[in-house]
Formats: structure tokens, C-alpha cells, sequence
């Protein structure tokens, strides 16, 4: 993140120092400690997000969260979980980025959700990553070229994003955490008494400090005046002399205290603030104890820690409402650009337009010379989709597959059994017919419903299609034992590479539902990628009307950015306005006996400047934090039994 010019801030929370630490020593990555644009914030996540000051929420571009479920499942507040309180550090602008598969829970805080998987990754094979944001559109947002040199492979060119892109969600009425929210029943009242006694300890280190270090009282007299001037109370000092000519110094607070500890010799002071309350006030006190040691902030480092504090503070409520995600109302977003959809009384009111949301969605034909089948009413019926298909430049041949169960018009023919079950053997007759000869003939890799299409119909179909667990489905025509598998690559009725097109009037009527769902079961007959499963809606601003293409196509990697290009098309040539909803994508590839094509040795990267750094370190001091909770039927704690548990620690 550093590489970038324009960056501002960087914040890390982990739960302790083992993973910075250990990262450094045996990867090379610098937790830059000594930078000023990075702050670590190390305990209990759930903690950490309680003690960020309140001006950090809403400011983020991004947030890149690492996190075990069992830590995702935690609560924050009591109506607030811990996607929920991270989810406020965004910009309206910003992005939200999750690994492993978070795409259903980001739907609903976000309303672009967009999940990329990538393959080659060194010894887990492949990785997911899930995006949220509110404001940026995924899919149809052209990426910027900052020129930061990375070492992900397969990404050269600016639109290859379009290859790792796996699913995609748009949910205009996601659930943002605002101050709008319906749901109020789990809002929190001010607490009347202090509940909780958080605190923030700040490790602070100056190297090459020119001030004068060897005297106790010197110490005192620069840091008192420091802390005052930046609004802090100082009760008492105790200044100490220790060996080596190092010098000791604690300064304690109303708001917690300092304890400051020098090494004249080596130019090197130490710090230790604990704030109990004033935690606005932290960042200010860290650069006034320099100012006072006249260390150069490029030669400290610092880092925090989450820690307890003190019951008792006077001031706990207003520094409750200065720390902690806030639901504000800026994160509530803009739900006004949901497209609305008046009834259209058929498709004929919009025909033409129809037609050309359908020639444009036939570009995505898996190759020229195609076979296409359309699904249509009785043949005494029009099906206007049969003539658009066989004129297409990409279409062979065109099958119209006339309805034997009824028609979408007559519902009352829908019912019968026995018209099914003829309809059924009548369908599986002809493809049976043309596997027979399949050899010579091409195989079907378009299917279309026409609008008369009925639903028995597509049941029909689907059933002869079913899956068989145990061949794969494009070797199978039905699953009945009456029914013979087809092992035989030339006897396959349908091609592997498959573009099914379902479009629906919108908005969409519950007994149109099922068109939708035609569709969708080709993508759970598939299942392997590249396979993709798209709504899209289309708008005639004019007249309110509409209409929902639901497509399902295999075996086209560059899908989503053809399928940009069918939108875009048709936006120009209807002017109607497209809305992209949803991209599913198939099941991952299972990579058995996984090589990877690419391992990146420790001599892949430059570590001149962490070995450099690893080799100029000059430890002088071991520190240990320890912080004990006492339970609630413990004793009362006196200053008595501090005094006499270190003594015996330390005498032991």
C-alpha cells in the first residue's frame, strides 16, 4: 500500500505482534513501525473497533479484512457484528474487500458485491475474493493503472479483470448500516452508568532524540509543560536514576499516565502513555513527546495496543461518543436510482425492441455454424423467436420445438399427466432421432424460450436433460433406466459449450417465475467454469415497460465483458437502459495432484531493505505487557496487593 504516492493512512489491526513479527523475519515484509502514515492497532478485533476514533469511520477508500469466522460471527455492540462495524470505516466511495466466500453476507451491507477467483496460487491452488462497495460498479467500471509494479501473474493488461471475475451482485435495497435503518428494535440507549473500562496503551520509540537525557529532572521539566499544553492534567512525577546512566520518569495523569525511559548514550528514549480517557488526545501527545525529546518523527516508531482503563472517569460518556463506529447518516447511500418497472400488458407492445435484446444476446453464440433450439407454443401460435434465430449471421440451423403440452396461453392444458408424459416421449423421440445420426450433424449449442413457450414445456425438457451423478451431463439425455446414456461423443445432443437465452416480461409475474428458473438449472447441470449464469434487466424509460433477460452460458472465460457489450448494444440501438443484477459463476475447477506453474523463490523480492534493516537492529531492553482481568468475586484490589504480587514475582 506504501507504494502508493497518494496514500494517506494505513491502519493494521491484528490480534498481537506474532504475525507482524514473525512476517519480518522469515518474509521480508516490514510492519513499518517507523512510518508516520502507518498506525498498528494490536488485541480483540472486536475491541480495536471500539477504541478507533470516531473521525476514522466513513473516511476509508478501503478495508481488507483477513478474519476467521469464528472472529466474523462476534458482536461489536449488541446490534452491531463485527462486518457490520468494519463495513462503517468506508467511504461512500470506498471498497470492501473479504477472502474466502462472502458474496451472500456482502449483498446484503452493499450494493455491488463482486466475487473474483483466480487459479495458480502457490500451494492452496486457487483463492476468492469478495468486493463491496456502494458506489462503484464492478463490472462495468474500467480499473486505473496507478503503475504499481505487482507480482500477480495473468493480469498484464488492464481488462484482464474481466478473467478473474466470478460473480457479481446488485442489491440497490442492501441494508446499509446507517442511521435509517427500519430495524431500530437493537438500537442502544446511552448507558446512565459506565459499563465498560477501555484503554489505550501507545509504545513509543525516539531514536537519535538530541535532548538532554541524562537527568531525571531534565526529563520532568520538558515532558510536564509538553503534556499540559496538550490539554492533559498531570497529578504527579516520580523521576528515578537507574544504572548505566539511564534515567526514569512517570508522569501520572487524570487520564492515565507516562512513563518515559532514556538511554543517554545510545540518544534513545522510550515511552509508555495509557490513556483511560481523552483518547482524541493521543496522537497529539505522541508528537509533543517528541517535540520535548527533540526526536525527529522519521526516527520513532510507535504502535498500539488495546488495553483496559479505569472505572470512575468523570468524562466516559463523552468519550464514548469520541471512539467506536457511529451510525451516521452519510453511510445510509442513495436508493434512488432503483429502476421501476409499470406492467407491460405483452410482449408485442415492445416487439421490436425485443427482437433486438434478442439478436444481440445471440452474439454470445459459442461459435458460427450453431444449432439452435427454441422452445415454442402450439404450432398453431406465432414464435417469433424462430424467425430472429434462424436469420441470425451465427445460426445454422434453427429447431423449433412446438409445444405438446398446451401453450403459455392456456394454462388449463398445463395440468394433464398424461399430455406430459406423451410430450415427454414425443421430445425425447426426435433428439433420440437426431443423436442416432449425430456424426453428421452438428450439435445443439443454443437453446431459446420463446415468450408463448408454456411451462410444461420446459419441465419437459429439463427432465430429459437431468443431471446423472454419476456421466457427465452433456453424455446424457435422461435419466430413467427406460432411457439409454449416451457415451459416445458423437451421439451428444447438446454441446458442451451452451448459451441458453430466457427472457421474461417485467416486472416479472410469479407464473413467468419459471422461465428464470429454466435457465438457472442449466447452470446446476453444468456446475464447472467458465460457466456463467446473468440477469439483466432492460428499461423503456417511455412507457415504464421492461423486460428481464435471464442467460446461462459454458465455456466462454471473456463472458462478462462480451456480455457488457450486448447491454451496451442494445442501450444504443433501443434506448432503453440496462441494469445489470446478477453473475453466478460454476463451481471451481478441483485441481487434483495441483503443480503450480509458478513459485515465487525468496529470491523473487527485494529484501535489501528489511535484511539492511534486520542487521542495523540493537535490542537494549526486553518488554513484557501482561494484562489480568480480575473476576467479579474476587477480592477488592488494593494498592497493598499490587505491591506485594510484583514483589513476589519479581523476587521468584
Amino acid at each position: 500500500a506504501l507504494q502508493y504516492p497518494s496514500l494517506e493512512m494505513v491502519i493494521g489491526l491484528e490480534l498481537d505482534q506474532k504475525v507482524t513479527r514473525a512476517s519480518f523475519k522469515h518474509f521480508g515484509t516490514q510492519p513499518h513501525w517507523d512510518n508516520d502514515k502507518v498506525q498498528w492497532w494490536f488485541g480483540d478485533g472486536a475491541k480495536s473497533l471500539l477504541m478507533l476514533p470516531q473521525e476514522y469511520f466513513g473516511t476509508f477508500d478501503m478495508v481488507l479484512v483477513d478474519l476467521s469466522e469464528t472472529v466474523m460471527s462476534g458482536k461489536v455492540t449488541k446490534g452491531l457484528d463485527i462486518l457490520g462495524a468494519l463495513s462503517l470505516l468506508l467511504k461512500e466511495d470506498g471498497i470492501f474487500v473479504k477472502n474466502e466466500l462472502y458474496l451472500d453476507q456482502m449483498s446484503e451491507i452493499f450494493k455491488h458485491s463482486l466475487q473474483i477467483h483466480y487459479y495458480d496460487v502457490s500451494v492452496i491452488c486457487s483463492q476468492c475474493l469478495i468486493l463491496g462497495s456502494n458506489s462503484i460498479d464492478f463490472v462495468h467500471t474500467t480499473p486505473t493503472d496507478h503503475g504499481v509494479k505487482t507480482r500477480v501473474t495473468g493480469l498484464e493488461d488492464i481488462n484482464d479483470h474481466y478473467k478473474v471475475m466470478h460473480s457479481y451482485t446488485k442489491n440497490p435495497q442492501a441494508k446499509m448500516v446507517c442511521t435509517e435503518d427500519d430495524n431500530r428494535e437493537e438500537e442502544e440507549a446511552d448507558p446512565e452508568e459506565q459499563e465498560s473500562s477501555p484503554g489505550i496503551l501507545l509504545v513509543l520509540e525516539a531514536e537519535n532524540a538530541l535532548g538532554e537525557l541524562d537527568s531525571p529532572d531534565k526529563i520532568e521539566s520538558a515532558i510536564v509543560p509538553a503534556l499540559e499544553k496538550v490539554g492533559l492534567t498531570v497529578l504527579s512525577t516520580l523521576p528515578f536514576s537507574g544504572a548505566a546512566g539511564s534515567v526514569v520518569v512517570t508522569a501520572m495523569l487524570q487520564e492515565g499516565y507516562v512513563v518515559v525511559r532514556t538511554l543517554p548514550n545510545k540518544k534513545y528514549c522510550a515511552f509508555d502513555v495509557h490513556f483511560w480517557s481523552a483518547f482524541s488526545k493521543l496522537e497529539d501527545t505522541k508528537i509533543a513527546l517528541l517535540n520535548a525529546v527533540q526526536s525527529d518523527p522519521d526516527e520513532s516508531s510507535s504502535f498500539r495496543i488495546v488495553a483496559g482503563g479505569l472505572f470512575g472517569v468523570k468524562s466516559w460518556k463523552e468519550d464514548e461518543k469520541s471512539r467506536g463506529p457511529q451510525k451516521l447518516k452519510q453511510h445510509c447511500g442513495n436508493k434512488s436510482d432503483e429502476i421501476s418497472f409499470k406492467p407491460t400488458a405483452s410482449v408485442n407492445d415492445n416487439q421490436e425492441a425485443v427482437n433486438v435484446i434478442l439478436d444481440e444476446s445471440l452474439s454470445l453464440i459459442p461459435k458460427n455454424g450453431a444449432v439452435a433450439m427454441i422452445l415454442c407454443g402450439l404450432e398453431s401460435e406465432p414464435c417469433d423467436s424462430v424467425n430472429k434465430v434462424s436469420k441470425h449471421e451465427f445460426i445454422e440451423e434453427a429447431i423449433p420445438i412446438w409445444s405438446c403440452v398446451g401453450s403459455a396461453s392456456s394454462p388449463e392444458q398445463l395440468t394433464s399427466s398424461n399430455s406430459k408424459f406423451d410430450c415427454e416421449n414425443r421430445l425425447y423421440a426426435m433428439l433420440d432421432e437426431r443423436a442416432e445420426t449425430g456424426a453428421s450433424k452438428e450439435r445443439i449449442s443454443v437453446i431459446v424460450v420463446d415468450p408463448n413457450a408454456p411451462k410444461a414445456l420446459g419441465q419437459v425438457l429439463l427432465k430429459i436433460v437431468a443431471k446423472d451423478k454419476k456421466v457427465p451431463w452433456h453424455e446424457v439425455e435422461v435419466i430413467r433406466k427406460r432411457f439409454m446414456h449416451r457415451n459416445n461423443a458423437n451421439s451428444r445432443i447438446f454441446d458442451e459449450d451452451l448459451l441458453v437465452l430466457s427472457p421474461v416480461l417485467s416486472p416479472v409475474a410469479k407464473t413467468e417465475e419459471w422461465r428464470k428458473i429454466f435457465a438457472e438449472k442449466f447452470r446446476s447441470l453444468i456446475l464447472k467454469e467458465p460457466g456463467f449464469l446473468s440477469s439483466i434487466l432492460y428499461n423503456n424509460s417511455e412507457s415504464g415497460g421492461g423486460l428481464e433477460m435471464t442467460t446461462f452460458r459454458s465455456g466462454d472465460e471473456w463472458y462478462i465483458a462480451h456480455m457488457n457489450n450486448v447491454a451496451s448494444n442494445v442501450e444504443k440501438r433501443t434506448g432503453w437502459q440496462s441494469d445489470l443484477r446478477t453473475i453466478e459463476g460454476g463451481l471451481p475447477t478441483f485441481q487434483d495432484n495441483f503443480v503450480s506453474d509458478q513459485i515465487f523463490s525468496a529470491a523473487a523480492y527485494d529484501t535489501t531493505d528489511t535484511y539492511k534493516q534486520w542487521l542495523s537492529q540493537q535490542p537494549w531492553g526486553h518488554q513484557t505487557i501482561i494484562q489480568m482481568e480480575f473476576p467479579s468475586t474476587s477480592k477488592p484490589v488494593s494498592t497493598k496487593m499490587i505491591r506485594d504480587m510484583l514483589e513476589k514475582a519479581i523476587s521468584s
